[in-house]
């Protein structure tokens, strides 16, 4: 597996606090879109993940919305 700079879902949940409601539905639905294409993706290619947490979503310090 590739190395990811920067951390897990559950490492930026306290970051991800700080931003009103409406920046807070943003981000959500950005990453819940993104983890369902890669879910269904893998599911494509009968590869099934069986530990989806936040600490399994893994994202990468050079996206901007935690910047």
């Amino acid at each position: 597996m590739e190395f990811v700079y920067g951390g897990d879902l559950g490492t930026y949940g306290t970051r991800f606090r700080q931003y009103n409601a409406e920046h807070k539905n943003y981000i959500a639905k950005l990453i819940i879109a993104e983890v369902s294409k890669a879910l269904e993706y893998l599911h494509s290619k009968k590869i099934y993940h069986r530990d989806l947490k936040p600490a399994n979503i893994l994202i990468d310090k050079t996206v901007i919305l935690f910047n």
